[in-house]
């Protein structure tokens, strides 16, 4: 299912998979001044041909290598005539991408590899000019882009919800939270996020997220001060999706969130 939201000169492509007439596991792609910004899922392609068939898009810029922002890129590659540009760290990623576990290929699908271009600090398009920021964490390639004259922030992956209940087990919750700290010092911003859509303020949103975070630390810490396992401190937080753990074999847990708190908070490797 595609559905298509615009804000001033923005447009927001929400590509949504349905199950009993419930729209899930959403991805977006957005399209301003001739960019686009990311590529949806290749197990959407039908919907991601139409956005590109539809706008008069010039260039593409990824925000990261997961395959859910990636997924057509290579298609793009081929409509556009020009490689997508991404952070140095994604071109390998691209060039040669790592076989995903069975529930990844299931939910988003395989991307054909690529050949991308490295971003430079800055992107232009015929009306804009939008920095680049690197915003790793919850991809070590992660990149935000930040247009000063509108207060337009597009952040990727870096919201998604306002609270975390999962976690990939490659994700670095110290850096993620870093790069909160880092959006936050920008004037307030319409927040442009690629799966929740569009927020009218980037310091309530992130800023709520961070908070989030630090909460369910402080709780994290208190809670193994009274000897409680990683385990059991998931459970008293009421976090995690059992189903997801089981299904990902471990890869994207509640577990994982816990961990990285402690980890972070410098206890230990968070794995007792």
């Amino acid at each position: 299912m595609l559905v298509s939201r615009e804000h001033g000169h923005v447009r927001y492509f929400s590509i949504a998979r349905s199950y009993a007439s419930r729209s899930i596991l959403t991805s977006g792609v957005y399209f301003v001044d001739g960019m686009l910004l990311d590529a949806g899922p290749a197990n959407a392609h039908v919907e991601f041909a139409a956005i590109i068939g539809g706008v008069d898009a010039d260039q593409l810029v990824l925000t990261h290598h997961h395959e859910d922002h990636i997924g057509n890129a290579a298609f793009a590659a081929k409509h556009l005539g020009r490689p997508p540009r991404a952070h140095g760290l994604t071109l390998p990623l691209v060039r040669k991408p790592q076989p995903l576990p069975l529930y990844r290929r299931i939910t988003w699908g395989s991307p054909a590899p690529f050949e991308a271009e490295a971003l430079s600090e800055t992107v232009h398009t015929p009306k804009h000019v939008f920095q680049v920021i690197h915003t790793p964490g919850h991809a070590p390639d992660h990149v935000a882009l930040y247009e000063p004259e509108q207060r337009w922030l597009f952040a990727g992956d870096l919201f998604i919800a306002p609270r975390l209940r999962l976690l990939r087990d490659d994700e670095d919750l110290t850096k993620l939270m870093g790069s909160l700290r880092a959006l936050m010092k920008l004037p307030d911003c319409t927040l442009f996020c690629q799966h929740s859509g569009i927020h009218e303020s980037h310091q309530r949103s992130l800023g709520g997220k961070l908070d989030s975070l630090l909460g369910m630390q402080q709780e994290a810490v208190v809670m193994h001060d009274e000897g409680l396992t990683v385990n059991e401190i998931v459970r008293r937080l009421k976090i995690g999706k059992p189903g997801t753990k089981f299904v990902s074999r471990g890869e994207l847990s509640a577990r994982n969130l816990v961990a990285e708190l402690l980890r972070d908070a410098g206890i230990g490797d968070g794995n007792g």
